[in-house]
């Protein structure tokens, strides 16, 4: 019995100190990193907890709001998950109304910000066509006598950006906007063929090819060979049907691929459905698929003769973290206003987010959010509130969803996060020595390129390995 106590006492005695060498590393690294030339502007806050006990193992500044850049898709996606549920499906109804021989078609969407996207295979633009004029053929609906086609967003905010985004990134691929209806995530890919540095790129072709959209490139110049991708797209503000390209692209390449932004789902979709059904031989549905327009209210008298459903939440959640898709995190908070409120406005999803994890013990003020993604400079969070929320994930029955959705940096399930001067990264680790922690890490202000700063923040990382 006395050599079992002396070996329990020498294990804790081990595991202190171990603990105190695991804070003694990490003060020493954040000296380090406190004295760099790029943190001389900067702000930043670390705090590191054990998973286990929530004890706390570091602690800088865990209590300062920052901008946390996508960090913040952790704290909206275990919000999704505890409120609509892992096997949430978003849906988009088909109905129809008559009016005496002709007949009125209706769409009904709902926020479903995958529609269309290439990354499932039940959302492939193809699938979607196929089922959709299967269901046309199934309700015995005569394409000649389909007088209108409408998309009725009646429970949807028509903000389709959120406040606080700024200028330089709402016409680029990953500052698309989310509406009631979305098409292939409401972005297209602009293809250039390059000559040599200093001559003017010339556009090949748009993917898909439906993506009537004029495209500006006067102040597009052509970089050094294997330059990559230096654009940046804006909205033309007279001209919602034109994106001026700016910045370079690389000399010497044939079908060179940026994305950007359609701003437009219902003319997107609709082009979608008249070019599918001009390249289907015997398919008599382009003439009214031309004539979709969207619609404030929905009759009475409808029908609904089809309905489509989304992949599963868990499935949204595993690329929404996995490639950062900031789309599916406006979309999920949306969602969440939609589904508790009846009306799907960004704020009032915001207000959802922050009065349920005020019930789980963690301040309104320390979730100061604009939006879903983090794609707005203006958030301010504490890591507290983000550890907070990644331990209380850790302790429901999606967690393992959850957790498989987290991208891998450094080593470590970590979720990072970039806008201009902010780089973050919050997560789970587990040690060498078995130890399990929760991180949140982010930096504000830093002076240099991002890289730089990641290389100095897996530095203290790496304490915990």
């Amino acid at each position: 019995m006395r050599k079992v106590y002396l070996s329990i006492i020498c294990m804790l005695v081990c595991s202190l100190v171990n603990a105190q060498s695991v804070k003694e590393k990490l003060i020493n690294a954040t000296n380090r990193l406190e004295k760099d030339t790029q943190m001389k502007h900067a702000v930043y806050s670390l705090l590191v907890i054990d998973e286990k006990t929530g004890n706390v193992v570091f602690d800088k500044n865990s209590q300062v709001g920052l901008a946390t850049a996508s960090c913040l898709k952790v704290v909206t996606s275990a919000t999704a998950f505890e409120l609509l549920g892992k096997d949430y499906r978003y849906k988009t109804d088909f109905a129809y109304s008559k009016n005496g021989d002709s007949v009125n078609i209706f769409i009904v969407p709902h926020g479903d910000p995958s529609f269309g996207s290439w990354r499932y295979a039940s959302t492939k633009e193809e699938v979607i066509y196929k089922n959709i004029t299967a269901a046309f053929a199934k309700a015995n609906i005569n394409s000649n006598k389909v007088s209108s086609i409408s998309i009725v967003n009646k429970d949807f905010s028509r903000r389709f950006f959120p406040e606080g985004w700024i200028w330089q990134d709402v016409a680029n691929y990953y500052g698309a906007g989310q509406g009631a209806l979305n098409w292939r995530e409401n972005q297209f890919d602009v293809l250039f063929n390059t000559g040599k540095q200093n001559a003017n790129p010339q556009v090949s072709k748009l993917l898909p090819a439906y993506a009537d959209i004029n495209i500006n490139i006067e102040e597009l110049k052509t970089g050094a060979k294997n330059s990559g991708d230096n654009t940046y797209a804006y909205f033309d503000p007279t001209n919602n049907q034109q994106i001026l390209v700016t910045g370079s692209v690389p000399a010497e390449e044939k079908d060179f691929s940026i994305s950007t932004t359609y701003a437009d789902p219902v003319k997107y979709f609709s082009n979608f459905l008249q070019f599918y059904s001009n390249k289907n031989a015997g398919n008599n549905l382009s003439k009214p698929f031309a004539n979709i327009h969207p619609a404030n209210s929905l009759p009475a008298d409808n029908t609904v003769f089809y309905t489509y459903y989304s992949p599963s939440l868990d499935s949204l959640v595993y690329w929404f973290l996995k490639k950062s898709i900031n789309l599916y995190g406006e979309a999920l908070m949306k969602t969440l206003a939609f589904e508790k409120k009846g009306f799907g406005a960004t704020d009032e999803g915001v207000n959802i987010l922050q009065d349920f994890w005020q019930q789980k013990g963690i301040d309104k003020t320390s979730l100061n959010i604009m939006d879903g993604s983090g794609l707005s400079p203006q958030n301010r969070v504490t890591t507290d509130a983000l550890v907070k929320v990644l331990r209380y994930a850790k302790q429901q029955p999606w967690f393992s969803s959850y957790y498989n959705s987290f991208p891998e940096y450094n080593g470590m399930k970590l979720k990072s996060g970039t806008i201009g001067g902010v780089k973050g990264f919050c997560g789970y680790h587990t040690s060498k020595d078995g130890n399990k922690y929760i991180i949140a890490f982010l930096i504000n202000g830093f002076n240099g390129p991002s890289a730089s700063v990641v290389a100095k923040m897996y530095e203290v990382l790496n304490e915990l390995k």
